[in-house]
């Protein structure tokens, strides 16, 4: 894709910070216990990643979600609230790319990179069961979603 069709595609000009502002919709809103983490996926490249964790996390599922292309995972915690409350699971939320507090800029082949990063860090994360990873993703993530799990 060329960058015109990057930033129509991806919307870049939808990260707009002040939608999530720091130390607002957080986790520590809920109180979760949590890991906050940048992951490195290439060369000034960091994605912004919470993982949730249930008391008894190394037996509960881990449910990995991506969320839409105008939001970030901030917005999501409401959402992913009920998910945590009701399931009883671990939930890891990836930001993409160039959205909210994740460094880069969106395109078709760094977010395939980024994905394969992913896909390791989930096969290497000491804390989640790898025979219990569910993916779920919403708009622009469930293509995120697809293209993990293939």
């Amino acid at each position: 894709m060329g960058a015109i069709q990057n930033r129509a595609a991806y919307r870049v000009g939808e990260r707009d910070l002040s939608k999530n502002p720091l130390r607002q919709r957080h986790p520590s809103e809920y109180k979760w216990d949590y890991e906050e983490s940048f992951l490195e996926t290439e060369k000034d490249v960091k994605l912004n990643v919470w993982f949730m964790k249930q008391k008894n996390y190394k037996e509960c599922p881990t449910l990995v979600y991506f969320h839409g292309i105008c939001r970030n995972i901030g917005e999501q915690l409401p959402e992913v609230n009920e998910h945590f409350k009701r399931c009883g699971i671990n939930i890891l939320l990836i930001e993409h790319r160039g959205f909210g507090y994740s460094t880069g800029s969106p395109s078709q082949e760094g977010i395939k990179h980024d994905l394969r990063v992913i896909a390791d860090h989930l096969n290497d994360h000491p804390d989640i069961d790898k025979t219990k990873i569910f993916i779920l993703g919403y708009s622009f993530g469930g293509g995120c979603a697809t293209y993990l799990t293939s």
